[in-house]
């Protein structure tokens, strides 16, 4: 019996800090002329990625509207982007407009304050949407090198309530490396 493959992934959701925590740094800051969060929306869509779900939580709406202009007026910036603001987690509305992003492709999972190169996560997605955990609906999980880094995942649709694991306590349990 064949497993199938998981199809190309073409969204990624992105975690932001909460408003406590570094956002305005990974927002506002210009290292080498790009903030810390285009530079990352950017480095993913290099590798074939062509839908951005941003999820942060009580962040300040013009912080929001200044971040996503600066994006979509990037000529370097051609894919879908779409934010969700939440205070308290995800409610109906939210899993309203993320089940239809994710599709039946699956979706990669990160924290905003990675930084990392193209090659690294266009590897992992080749291994992971290439390998026997998409045939049983597995987590797959990137673990960067320094150890202390945020964790990336690879989520089946299926399995896209994990979203709100996720919200909630920065980790999913349960992955396969």
């Amino acid at each position: 019996m064949t497993r199938k493959k998981m199809a190309s992934t073409k969204l990624a959701v992105v975690e932001l800090p909460s408003p406590s925590r570094e956002w305005s740094f990974l927002l506002r800051k210009d290292i080498a002329g790009l903030n810390l969060f285009k530079r990352l929306i950017l480095t993913l869509q290099k590798t074939g990625l062509e839908k951005f779900l941003i999820l942060s939580r009580n962040l300040p709406e013009h912080e929001r509207c200044k971040a996503e202009n600066d994006l979509k007026n990037d000529n370097r910036f051609k894919s879908q982007l779409h934010w969700l603001d939440k205070h308290d987690g995800l409610d109906g509305e939210g899993w309203n407009k993320i089940e239809p992003l994710a599709g039946n492709t699956g979706f990669l999972l990160l924290r905003g304050n990675i930084v990392t190169s193209w090659e690294v996560i266009k590897d992992f997605l080749t291994s992971a949407e290439q390998s026997d955990l998409s045939g049983q609906e597995e987590i797959a999980r990137l673990s960067l090198s320094n150890g202390n880094s945020p964790d990336i995942y690879l989520v089946p649709s299926s399995r896209i309530k994990t979203l709100e694991e996720f919200f909630e306590n920065r980790v999913i349990q349960n992955s396969m490396e």
